[in-house]
């Protein structure tokens, strides 16, 4: 349902329009100034369309308050007015675009206009949301856009290509691009253009030129949208300096690394190889690419490494292997890693190898095949299915079992179990991710029943098959560490239990104040993250007003080793928080520590306020009752006088004053602090004054001189009044007939 404001300053012709609208499905709201109708779109956005008359009487007019509106809402306005005048429709037409409704035209032409208005407003809202979108593409794009006619001529540019190229964007728009090209690129975009229908997109590689001369390369990407007389060329502009830095840097790294890399075809051949690479085959780049594995490595290495590619070109992941080659006549153990290559239908193209030279290490293994034999440490080396090739001296030392012993029974036998399937689960997970290296805890019962705890670090090499062919395995014992971590975790368990069961914060702080520790059964309830707090003073944490305060208490606690207590509050995103905390010293190895426990009471607070704003509302409630009563009385009175002189026959005027004196009782409670007692010299001098002054003598002095100045409750009030106001109307009517001097006097103790 689309909200009208309809601006009207004829309130039965608003009344009428208001109802024909909803009557069509409109929500209306009316107002009858143009003022208001300002103040009515500013406090509401909901509203769609406005209905406005031309002339709105008094004030600003239609025109003027459209205007207004306009400058800072965009909403349509339908003009709604009698007149039909060419100047009135001129101006009009100024204004806005969406209609001039004439009166009494009719409901269908009233509401088809308002529609169409909709409509259309619908339609340019969508409009310029699609231009905003489309310029901000363009101005956040990191490509400079030229649009060019056929003759070079720029006819429109993004804030990209003013800043690269130097120029101001009023500058660029109307300059031709040859300024831009050098000759060549002038020459092959004329003759690209030329190339009629055979090319409506194409995308190059050019140098151009910046304001100050700088050659810049750039790629070109460019659409024709049409070759008419009208056609133009939308071309975005990518500057190529950093891509060209990259590959040359690229370039330098790759001939100058260390590392062998090399790149193979499907044919093993070499198609791309690096210097560190050809040096270790004792060649050079160029003499190598084109030759295949079998014209460079022995064909048993040659075949063990196109085992290897084929599998990266057939599965198209990557792989990591040891790799053995005889070359000239020395034997070379090598690391190599194989990266697939993938072109653009999906297909493996290329094979890239990264090689290490680790004949160095393969040395270094049968010296570090001694150490393993004087290793406290358990040192141990299996196959692909776990059946033992190595097992270090410690073994037997730590376990009771020899190579043999594992042999026979097998390596999970040796396994508590309630560890083994977690063990299994482990390392054939690892096997399955390829992980060449990994750790686990786990208990072993060794040859005399005993249960130990070790540390197991686990080592895998992989065939070319994909497969596990070697594991080695170091064990520490850790069963004294188990030992300790568990009496640790009984105690922390303990410990755990009474913090559980305390539903405040707990902080420790040291000499320094420092926060050394703290429990909280709820994060939420800290004044920061524990992170900003931990190993941090009070003064650095806390508002220095709460931190002095907490000093003080530590002061006192740690003086006369007796707790003491003090309240503070914090503030937080939607309310202060308020805290009582009560501080205990304690000695830790003659070191001072604070221990704070912290209890909220914002709860407390919050009630004692609640409280506190359920009095003061209910003292302005009674004030306002007063207010009301006063109000209904004041009512009464008026229908009272407009009956008595309606009615000549009977005298209402006792009434009349009676009400009053009611009423007076009420006005005095409104306006004081306590809402049952008034002031009775003023209750009085308002009661009297009024009535003395309608005497048909003449107006009578009222005399309060002797009337003591009290407060009185309002029920004793009530009737003094009234007995007051009777004695008053009877003397006003019977007591100064012919009297020269009128005096009503009141005396009250």
């Amino acid at each position: 349902m689309s909200t009208l404001l309809l601006v009207e300053d004829e309130a039965i012709i608003a009344l009428g329009e208001k109802r024909i609208l909803e009557r069509n499905g409109f929500e209306v709201r009316t107002v009858h100034s143009g003022e208001k109708a300002i103040s009515a779109v500013a406090e509401n956005p909901d509203i769609d369309l406005i209905l406005m008359d031309i002339d709105l009487g008094e004030g600003i007019d239609g025109p003027e308050a459209a205007q207004r509106i306009l400058a800072s809402h965009d909403i349509p306005i339908v003009f709604l007015t009698s007149h039909t005048e060419p100047e009135y429709v001129d101006r009009v037409k100024e204004i806005t675009g969406y209609g001039y409704v004439v009166k009494d035209s009719g409901e269908f032409v009233l509401v088809e206009s308002i529609e169409m208005a909709l409509k259309l407003c619908e339609a340019h809202r969508r409009t310029t949301d699609e231009k905003e979108r489309y310029r901000s593409i363009i101005e956040n794009t990191n490509d400079a856009l030229f649009v060019h006619d056929f003759d070079g001529i720029i006819t429109d540019v993004n804030g990209r290509a003013a800043r690269l190229f130097g120029y101001s964007e009023r500058e660029l728009i109307g300059m031709s691009l040859e300024r831009l090209h050098n000759p060549a690129a002038t020459e092959q975009l004329r003759s690209l253009l030329a190339q009629g229908h055979s090319q409506d997109r194409f995308v190059i590689e050019q140098e151009m030129v910046t304001r100050d001369g700088q050659r810049i390369p750039v790629e070109v990407s460019a659409v024709i949208s049409s070759r008419d007389g009208n056609g133009e060329v939308q071309a975005f502009v990518r500057d190529m300096r950093l891509r060209k830095d990259a590959e040359s840097a690229f370039n330098a790294v790759y001939d100058q690394t260390e590392e062998a890399i090399a790149m193979w075809d499907r044919d093993y051949r070499v198609v791309h190889i690096n210097g560190a690479a050809a040096r270790g085959l004792g060649s050079e780049p160029s003499r190598l690419r084109g030759l295949s594995l079998y014209d460079i490595h022995p064909k048993e290495s040659a075949d063990q490494a196109a085992a290897g590619m084929r599998t990266v070109f057939e599965t198209a992941r990557s792989r990591t292997a040891e790799w053995h080659s005889r070359l000239h006549g020395e034997d070379r153990w090598y690391y190599v890693h194989s990266e697939p290559t993938i072109d653009e239908s999906g297909q493996v193209s290329h094979v890239t190898t990264f090689s290490h030279d680790i004949t160095a290490f393969k040395h270094a293994q049968e010296n570090y095949r001694l150490i393993a034999e004087h290793a406290h440490d358990v040192v141990a080396v299996f196959d692909g299915s776990f059946t033992p090739i190595y097992l270090s001296p410690s073994t037997e030392r730590l376990f009771g079992y020899s190579l043999d012993d594992v042999s026979e029974r097998g390596l999970f036998s040796l396994i508590h179990e309630d560890d083994v399937d977690e063990l299994r689960e482990f390392i054939f997970e690892s096997h399955a991710r390829m992980e060449t290296s990994g750790s686990y805890q786990v208990r072993i019962v060794d040859k005399r029943g005993a249960t130990k705890w070790v540390a197991v670090s686990a080592t895998r090499l992989f065939g070319d098959d994909g497969r596990v062919q070697r594991v080695v395995l170091t064990a520490h014992d850790i069963t004294a560490q188990k030992q300790m971590e568990l009496a640790l975790r009984r105690a922390n368990a303990r410990l755990e239990a009474t913090l559980d069961a305390l539903p405040d914060l707990f902080f420790e702080l040291d000499g320094e104040l420092r926060f050394r520790t703290f429990y909280a059964p709820n994060h939420d309830e800290l004044y920061v993250p524990p992170r900003e707090f931990v190993g941090k003073t009070v003064h650095e944490v806390l508002p220095p007003e709460v931190a002095r305060k907490l000093e003080e208490a530590v002061d006192l606690a740690t003086a006369d080793r007796s707790p003491h207590a003090f309240d503070y509050s914090l503030p937080d995103e939607e309310r202060d928080r308020f805290f009582r905390a009560s501080i205990t010293a304690r000695g830790d190895q003659g070191e001072t520590i604070a221990v704070v426990i912290v209890h909220e009471v914002t709860d407390l607070v919050d009630a004692q306020r609640r409280l506190q704003s359920a009095l003061a509302r209910n003292g302005r409630m009674l004030r306002e009752m007063h207010h009301r009563v006063k109000n209904n009385l004041s009512l009464v009175s008026s229908l009272i006088s407009l009956k008595d002189d309606a009615v000549s026959e009977v005298d209402l005027s006792d009434l009349h004053s009676q009400v009053e004196a009611v009423r007076f009782v009420h006005e005095q409670l409104q306006s004081v602090e306590d809402n049952d007692r008034i002031d009775f010299r003023a209750y009085v001098h308002d009661l009297l004054s009024q009535l003395l002054t309608s005497s048909p003598y003449g107006p009578v002095d009222l005399d309060i001189g002797q009337v003591e100045p009290t407060h009185i409750e309002s029920k004793i009030a009530v009737p003094l009044g009234l007995i007051l106001n009777e004695i008053a109307a009877n003397a006003v009517k019977h007591a100064f007939n012919g009297a020269d001097v009128r005096r009503f006097a009141v005396r009250f103790s």
